[in-house]
């Protein structure tokens, strides 16, 4: 599974000249990705949230619905993670608690965390990252629909006929996973040095 996050503006079939210039816009926070099932079958999907927050516990409120979507119907025993390095996101101590803590959730029994340098790895991403705000500004250029909030996103990619799977993640998740979060995490010693993690269940 590979994996990047952006922020989006929200945007509107009609705009007056203060939302051209995007001091009223709101903003969606996209967490797209690629998961590589095996060597012929590959599956892009986008989460969205009006949720701006883009830290460890944000990182797997977005995770958890992909997650979930590929484990209900298939027995998948292994999974490995490929991320970029940002220390607020993917390479730092609350992600690797969060990962170790909640992968068996899925009927995980052996993962990897593998982190990339920032500037390797995007391609296939950054291709599915355009496709949907492709998708997305279609709709509203052509038949005159709204994007306000991450519902109206989510709606207008699944009316296309997009391949990519579209989820909608809840401030309330976030939360909810932040609750889990112990009020100390021990450091990973070295953790810059370190390019894989591994568990095993």
């Amino acid at each position: 599974m590979n994996f990047l996050r952006i922020i989006i503006m929200c945007k509107y079939s009609d705009e007056i000249q203060s939302m051209y210039f995007g001091s009223s816009r709101r903003q969606i926070s996209l967490h797209t990705g690629v998961i590589y099932k095996d060597s012929d079958t590959v599956v892009s999907f986008c989460t969205a949230s009006d949720n701006l927050k883009h830290g460890p516990a944000a990182i797997w409120a977005h995770m958890d619905r992909v997650l979930k979507h590929i484990t209900q119907s298939n027995n998948y025993k292994t999974i490995h993670f490929i991320s970029d390095g940002p220390t607020t996101q993917y390479r730092n101590k609350t992600n690797i608690f969060l990962w170790n803590s909640r992968i068996t959730k899925y009927g995980v029994k052996f993962s990897t965390w593998n982190t990339l340098r920032h500037d390797m790895g995007n391609g296939r991403r950054v291709v599915f990252v355009g496709r949907s705000k492709r998708a997305a500004d279609q709709q509203v250029l052509l038949k005159k629909r709204d994007i306000t909030c991450a519902k109206d996103f989510v709606e207008l990619l699944t009316a296309t006929d997009t391949t990519i799977k579209v989820f909608i993640v809840t401030g309330k998740a976030i939360a909810d996973i932040e609750a889990t979060l112990p009020a100390v995490l021990k450091p990973v010693p070295n953790m810059m040095k370190i390019h894989q993690v591994c568990f095993t269940g």
